[in-house]
């Protein structure tokens, strides 16, 4: 009995453990998931959205991929652009996008956001922008490309990335899961399935629908080796309109000119503004610096003319500047001219004061003598004469010696030619 439960408990832990190994699947995942992406080359026409947001219907479709030397060359036609270091390298994508139905103007960035949803050939790393490429081809960049609904338009980018991690996968939003609140991306490979066409297919080109006056056609490209097409849209040939002008356009008159399609027949009126004169103005008169001069404008359609006043342009002086230096025997002058008419003012500039200093006071005994000493005095100027206040005290001769006659007090003054004076005190004892 104690063996029957024994063998019975046995396979019951063999059951659960049996449960609890995962069952694997040979099914493959869904086209389009991370792990089974979509071929990038393909058009898809799918819905688009920013996170919770939806932006509308869009036909996408990857028309060249580069990496490694071949992005490389491409990009570096312009040398000015940056270069990857050892271990980094440039991916070129090219995209046409359509923006088939919505309601805003939309940024193609947004759609295909190469900062954020660009992966490695696993779909395991994001790869980070280090820098970009410009200018090397005539395809609008990614970033300046917006959208219209009904438009559609080729652009491209080309961006450094760490290396080792090409061809790339994308990914797109193409749904939002509000009970998860979670975005849902459809997943892209740039990689060329193995036995197709590699790229430089052989293309045969149809068209496919013939352009009109107002609509666009449309040619296609197929590889006759591959699954890889493109399509071109073909501008429609336009109205080929021919003017007959039924009343003529003046400065003062609106014209009106009826335009017929030489292809189609339509037609329409067309309202021509009047254009306003176009007056060019000239100088007829020039202004002074006293008197006010004529600026007369004449209309290069119809020749009608007016006139405005040119006020008087004032003297424009020079700085003073010294013509004379003054002295201190003469003044000196300083002028200024316009540099409009030439006038030219003077004005007269102060001669300058003069100076002399000796001795204020001296003692002498009587019968000797004493030589007086100019200590300072003003640039160019002489003496004059000395004299004396008592001759009978003290004397002094041409030169400044002072001869002390009797005790007394005389004051000796010397006189410059210049007309400055100055005074020395004699005592004599």
């Amino acid at each position: 009995m104690k063996k029957t439960v024994a063998k019975k408990t046995l396979l019951l832990f063999i059951g659960i453990f049996i449960l609890l190994i995962p069952i694997k699947s040979n099914a493959e995942p869904a086209r389009g998931s991370r792990e089974n992406p979509l071929y990038a080359y393909e058009s898809y026409t799918t819905d688009v959205y920013d996170y919770s947001d939806y932006m509308g219907k869009f036909q996408i479709q990857l028309l060249d991929y580069k990496d490694g030397k071949d992005a490389y060359d491409y990009v570096m036609q312009n040398e000015y652009n940056a270069k990857p270091t050892s271990s980094q390298e440039y991916i070129y994508i090219k995209f046409k996008i359509s923006y088939i139905s919505g309601s805003e103007q939309i940024k193609v960035s947004d759609v295909i956001n190469y900062h954020s949803d660009l992966f490695n050939t696993d779909a395991n790393y994001q790869l980070s922008n280090i820098n970009w490429g410009f200018s090397f081809e005539d395809v609008e960049d990614m970033i300046n490309v917006s959208l219209y609904p009904g438009g559609s338009a080729i652009c491209s980018t080309a961006i450094i990335v760490k290396s080792g991690n090409t061809p790339i996968t994308y990914r797109i939003q193409t749904g939002y899961n509000s009970s998860e609140y979670e975005p849902i991306y459809t997943w892209f490979t740039t990689q060329i399935p193995e036995g197709r066409c590699p790229r430089g297919c052989t293309y045969k080109e149809t068209i496919s629908k013939n352009p009109t006056c107002t609509e666009s056609g449309e040619r296609k490209y197929g590889c006759v080796n591959c699954w890889y097409f493109y399509t071109e849209e073909i501008p429609s040939i336009g109205h080929n309109y021919i003017e007959e002008s039924t009343k003529q356009v003046n400065c003062e008159q609106d014209g009106i000119i009826i335009c017929t399609c030489s292809n189609c027949g339509d037609s329409y009126k067309v309202t021509i503004p009047h254009f306003g004169h176009n007056y060019v103005g000239k100088i007829t008169k020039r202004p002074g610096c006293t008197s006010a001069g004529i600026k007369t404008y004449t209309c290069s359609n119809c020749k009608k003319t007016y006139t405005d006043t040119i006020p008087a342009t004032n003297h424009k002086y020079s700085s003073w500047k010294t013509s004379k230096k003054p002295t201190i025997f003469k003044n000196g002058t300083k002028t200024r001219k316009c540099s409009n008419c030439g006038k030219q003012e003077t004005k007269t500039i102060k001669k300058l004061k003069a100076s002399v200093s000796i001795k204020k006071k001296v003692s002498v005994k009587a019968g000797k003598s004493i030589q007086l000493k100019i200590y300072k005095k003003s640039k160019g100027d002489k003496i004059s004469n000395w004299t004396s206040s008592k001759k009978s005290v003290a004397t002094v001769n041409k030169k400044g010696k002072v001869t002390a006659r009797k005790k007394g007090k005389a004051k000796i003054t010397v006189k410059m030619k210049s007309g400055c004076k100055a005074t020395c005190t004699v005592t004599v004892k």
